[in-house]
């Protein structure tokens, strides 16, 4: 916990060391266009409102996009066969950014595909469709719903008999973990047995503080004895 702690503050020291370089450079060209001499002689108390604010702006702006290039988190599935119809699927959440990551909930949605007979292939519902450029997916939506269920409602008629299920991950929501300092990873296992043979789908969605960042990954498994 301590090393993804000293993580962060050297980021600190790393973006305010980038800010007195940019202040240097920024000084060196302005020696070169403007007479210094005259510019002190007729300093003002606006030329340090000005100075100061330049300074608060190209300190924000290097912070804001070191955080949006490193808040990155990583979900991951691994499926294992016990015995019958029983799989082992181990889920877990890592934090591959450098800043501080506060998940608060997270669902394992379960489906059987419908093999398609022309097509030769296994075929599933699209529940990732965004309508009207919203950043809102049928899952997203679904997940931040006070009764969250898999979206039966809003799939093809053909995959409404087939095995549908949603989970919660309670080790891998705001129950179990509080917050992901850069480099942790944290696990959570679940047991389903299948009713039967065939093609399933697995979604893992993660959705963090103020419903961000939401990250999503799934596995396919065929389910036989």
């Amino acid at each position: 916990m301590s090393k993804s702690f000293t993580r962060i503050d050297k980021r600190k020291e790393i973006i305010v060391i980038v800010s007195v370089i940019l202040f240097l450079i920024l000084g060196i060209i302005i020696g070169h266009i403007v007479d210094i001499p005259y510019l002190f002689v007729n300093w003002t108390f606006g030329n340090t409102i000005t100075i100061i604010s330049l300074a608060v702006a190209i300190t924000t702006l290097v912070w804001k996009t070191s955080e949006a290039r490193r808040m990155t988190l990583r979900p991951d599935i691994v499926s294992r066969h016990l015995n019958g119809l029983k799989y082992l699927f181990t889920c877990s959440i890592e934090n591959k950014g450098n800043v501080t990551i506060c998940p608060e909930i997270a669902y394992l949605f379960v489906d059987e595909g419908v093999y398609d007979d022309d097509k030769h292939f296994y075929d599933f519902s699209f529940l990732l469709e965004h309508i009207d450029g919203a950043d809102n997916c049928t899952l997203k939506n679904c997940c931040l719903a006070q009764a969250v269920k898999y979206p039966e409602e809003n799939i093809d008629q053909r995959f409404r008999k087939k095995f549908n299920k949603c989970y919660e991950l309670k080790g891998l929501s705001v129950k179990a973990i509080q917050y992901i300092t850069p480099g942790e990873l944290f696990k959570d296992s679940l047991i389903i047995d299948f009713p039967n043979e065939g093609a399933y789908r697995v979604f893992l969605v993660i959705i963090g503080k103020n419903s961000k960042p939401c990250c999503c990954t799934s596995v396919q498994v065929f389910v036989n004895k």
